[in-house]
């Protein structure tokens, strides 16, 4: 289409005659003829695309606004069947929430969803379809009041055994999700769908784009998103890991010589990667669903149980490091992997108690037989290596003298810094491709513009390092190679815009090398539980594939018409990157970057899971 654009119109049209935009409407033409006017209206009618026509007499006074071609309901008149009007009540009724006062709470954040996910239905037409179908695939998802009393009865996570207490907790619970899902889906609507026709009946709040409004950006991030999650489906992730979680391995005893490991660590995972066998009947309740996306100054990158933000100076930055949209993808990790962590950890919590003679240190050198005790154990050498180091030696003998409290308050304080290098190093192998200078450049170019950085300097070092030492981790000298590759990554030349933090961050692993090998060396379980369940060459293999269409993307040309030729590709993620390597913001080029990752995109399935 946009070549057609190109010939039809823009060779007609004076230069600035026409704006590329990140509304709805992406392009706005000033014309003077009526015939240019036809030409235009032409052209939409043939390629099934919308216009509004402002007629302007002068700089203050429209005399005139007509809408071409828009299918628009409008959700005021009496709708019945399919197409009911989404402000009709929707009852909502679970047969075993009891009855209480929580109920009408549940019910309305219930109502609520429904109303947001019918606006959304009714006004994403067009370009927009995909929106729909994403909202639609959640509703499918959202668990229900039952089944997470359920998860509490099974994993003990409820603080009562009374059913009326117990069922008000999990009513509670499912209310927040929703909530949280709710408040998602308010933003997407308001962002992607501000700028649909009619433009006067829509608004959006982001004040540079309150005209047009921001759909382009809403769905290049979307876009970007949908990638890599149909790349976990597309490796069947969730359903090998649950098979590879359940299999067994020969019995090996970790390596744990008072709780320092000398080079056998490795035994547990060599030659271990989650299959990519074809899913059964059932593996369809394995499936991740796309995240609701959106764009907010105060959430940054964050990522919720079916939502993901991206920060709000993105749309005016991606072309930078610094906002490069493509840190999206460490977010998505978290949405892959932390259900997986917190439910070992979960299961890690008992373990003292099954064996009640037996010390933290003999739990930490039991023998396994199957993939679950593995990783289990593993967690338990995890959360001793860092609670010996946090504790130091005369608090940490008193603590292990109890080893099922020990492995409690271990989990309560180091399950946060164990799920976030669990996803950094997930983030690094998968969807990095394991590029060392690419991933330390990204993200520290794109943690410089955070405030935290200050506070979290040398937890950032350890995050960093302990991603990379994946690449390195089969190696004896896995610590030395690991600190020279960090070293080599943190110089000037590595980095495009020069971050404050660049020098100090070369200057810090010259300086501390020692102590860098020693985060290291206590993080070793955590590397082998990764290689043990969740590692997937498949997916790694499918987020970094490439096309033809793809490499050919080299650079935009800006001011040309040349420009105009958008090329299609299959991987997002990686025009994206390509694309988003600037010194510096620009809005201009960011906004040629979020258009291409809107319209050039064409989603390609993979053979083994069509």
């Amino acid at each position: 289409m946009y070549n057609e654009l190109q010939t039809e119109l823009f060779s007609k049209l004076k230069l600035g005659d026409g704006w590329l935009t990140l509304g709805y409407y992406n392009f706005v033409f000033f014309l003077e003829s009526d015939d240019e006017v036809s030409l235009l209206i032409d052209f939409c009618h043939r390629n099934d695309c919308r216009a509004e026509i402002w007629h302007v007499l002068d700089e203050s006074d429209i005399a005139d606004i007509r809408c071409d071609k828009i299918d628009y309901i409008d959700p005021t008149e009496d709708q019945t069947g399919p197409g009911a009007s989404p402000y009709q009540p929707l009852v909502f009724e679970h047969p075993k929430l009891l009855k209480t006062s929580i109920d009408s709470i549940v019910k309305q954040a219930f109502q609520e969803f429904h109303a947001l996910r019918e606006i959304c239905r009714f006004r994403a037409n067009g370009k927009l379809k995909p929106l729909i179908a994403d909202v639609a695939r959640i509703s499918d998802y959202l668990p229900t009041p039952d089944s997470i009393a359920s998860f509490q009865e099974a994993y003990g996570t409820a603080p009562t055994e009374n059913e009326r207490e117990r069922a008000n907790i999990a009513a509670l619970t499912f209310r927040d999700q929703i909530l949280a899902t709710n408040a998602g889906l308010t933003r997407q609507t308001s962002q992607a769908l501000s700028g649909s026709p009619p433009l006067l009946q829509t608004e959006c709040q982001f004040l540079p784009h309150s005209l047009l409004g921001t759909a382009t950006a809403s769905l290049a991030l979307r876009n970007l998103a949908h990638f890599i999650i149909s790349s976990v489906n597309d490796a069947n992730y969730n359903f090998a890991f649950e098979q590879r979680l359940a299999g067994n391995i020969d019995a090996v005893t970790p390596d744990n010589n008072e709780l320092q490991p000398s080079g056998t660590e490795t035994a547990l995972f060599e030659g271990i990667s989650l299959s990519s066998a074809r899913p059964t009947a059932d593996a369809e309740q394995h499936l991740t669903p796309s995240p609701i996306t959106y764009f907010s100054a105060r959430d940054g990158f964050r990522f919720g149980v079916f939502t993901n933000s991206a920060p709000l100076p993105c749309i005016s930055g991606c072309n930078s490091k610094q906002w490069n949209l493509a840190t999206i993808s460490h977010e998505l990790s978290h949405r892959i992997i932390t259900p997986k962590i917190q439910r070992l950890l979960i299961e890690t919590m008992p373990v003292a108690a099954r064996n009640p003679d037996d010390t933290v240190k003999e739990l930490c050198r039991k023998t396994v037989d199957t993939v679950a005790d593995a990783a289990r154990t593993l967690l338990i050498n995890a959360i001793t290596l860092r609670e010996a180091m946090r504790l130091g030696p005369d608090r940490f003998e008193s603590a292990v003298r109890d080893p099922t409290e020990f492995i409690s308050n271990g989990i309560t304080q180091n399950e946060h810094n164990i799920e976030e290098r669990l996803v950094h190093i997930f983030d690094f192998y998968h969807f990095y491709s394991q590029d060392s200078e690419a991933y330390t450049s990204s993200i520290w170019q794109s943690w410089a513009v955070q405030p935290s950085i200050a506070t979290k300097f040398e937890e950032y070092i350890e995050r960093t390092a302990v991603a990379l030492a994946s690449r390195h981790f089969g190696a004896k000298n896995w610590i030395e190679l690991t600190i020279e590759d960090f070293e080599q990554c943190s110089a000037k030349e590595h980095f495009w815009h020069q971050s404050l933090y660049r020098e100090k961050l070369e200057a810090y692993i010259r300086a501390n090398k020692e102590g860098i090998g020693v985060r290291l060396r206590r993080n070793w379980p955590l590397l082998a539980l990764f290689f043990l369940v969740f590692r997937s060459k498949r997916l790694a293999e499918l987020a970094n594939r490439e096309s033809r269409e793809t490499s050919s993307a080299k650079a935009l040309v800006l001011a040309d018409d040349s420009g105009l030729e958008f090329p299609q590709f299959s991987n997002p993620l990686k025009v994206a990157r390509n694309f988003g390597d600037g010194k510096i913001p620009d809005s201009g080029r960011s906004a040629w970057l979020l258009t291409l990752l809107a319209y050039g995109f064409v989603e390609q399935r993979s053979v083994e899971a069509a």
